[in-house]
């Protein structure tokens, strides 16, 4: 192993255990406008990666209580939803969401919608998050 790859792992380690469907993700970007070189740039890991204890909530996860009900129902069931409701809120650490910075700024939440809509309807302003930042890779 490359000297790189050993210090490259020391400093990761820090950052918690998260993952994406990078197919869901890229979607996400594409529907959020991102552009090919963004596009490109995710796709080659072209990023670098950060960790925020209490990264500010992305806009597009402020959503009402009832928008994000439904969306729980409809993916866990309704019998579920309070519980997978209360274990977002509670069990972030474990699983932050993952924002997209591109080479201009923009962001895109590429995963933890459900989670971050969960935080702000808590009334919460911050939510761990791992920071995608295009172009900053060693």
């Amino acid at each position: 192993m490359r000297a790189f790859d050993i210090a490259w792992a020391v400093l990761k380690s820090d950052i918690p255990p998260y993952g994406f469907n990078e197919e869901d993700a890229h979607e996400h970007m594409i529907s959020m406008g991102a552009d090919e070189t963004t596009l490109d740039a995710f796709w080659d890991g072209r990023y670098s990666e950060q960790y925020h204890p209490e990264y500010p909530i992305h806009g597009t996860a402020m959503v009402n209580e009832r928008e994000l009900m439904g969306s729980l129902r409809r993916r866990y069931g309704y019998d579920e939803r309070d519980a997978a409701l209360q274990y977002m809120q509670g069990n972030l650490n474990d699983n932050p969401v993952v924002v997209f910075i591109d080479r201009h700024g923009e962001q895109y939440l590429i995963d933890g919608h459900h989670r971050s809509a969960a935080h702000h309807i808590a009334g919460k302003e911050g939510i761990p998050t791992v920071v995608l930042r295009e172009g900053d890779a060693a």
